[in-house]
């Protein structure tokens, strides 16, 4: 399984719960504990999903969107940066460089979550937007 998972796909299928395991670590900063039965529906739905996501993977990272820096500076809207604080697939420089160069920018750091804020935290990733949106 290649390490950049994610952006850059699975690479090879999961093959073992443990497999499954590093991805889920790589997303989640508390992964709960998954039952081994659903564990292992999930690795052969993923697999069976696995050409759509690599591809998916590569699109993003080759898509014209995919890399938004040299745009941010012309934003005219309130922006809010929402950020996991323990995400291990993005640098939180990332944010900090976004927060630095978006004119009108709220940066809210999200503590005790991963990659995936929106899985692992919903209702406080619900509750940033709506008081965002609230504020505006």
């Amino acid at each position: 399984m290649d390490d950049t998972v994610v952006y850059g796909g699975f690479g090879a299928p999961l093959e073992t719960e443990a497999d499954f395991d590093t991805v889920t670590a790589r997303v989640l900063y508390n992964p709960s504990s998954i039952p081994g039965p659903v564990k292992r529906h999930l690795i052969a739905t993923t697999n069976a999903r696995a050409d759509f996501i690599n591809k998916l993977a590569v699109s993003v990272r080759e898509g014209a969107n995919h890399d938004p820096s040299d745009r941010i500076t012309t934003l005219s809207v309130p922006v809010m940066v929402l950020w996991a604080q323990e995400d291990a697939v993005v640098p939180f420089a990332v944010a900090l460089d976004y927060a630095d160069r978006i004119l009108d920018v709220e940066l809210v750091l999200l503590p005790g979550a991963g990659h995936s804020p929106q899985m692992e935290a919903p209702v406080r990733v619900a509750d940033a937007i709506r008081t965002f949106l609230k504020d505006q």
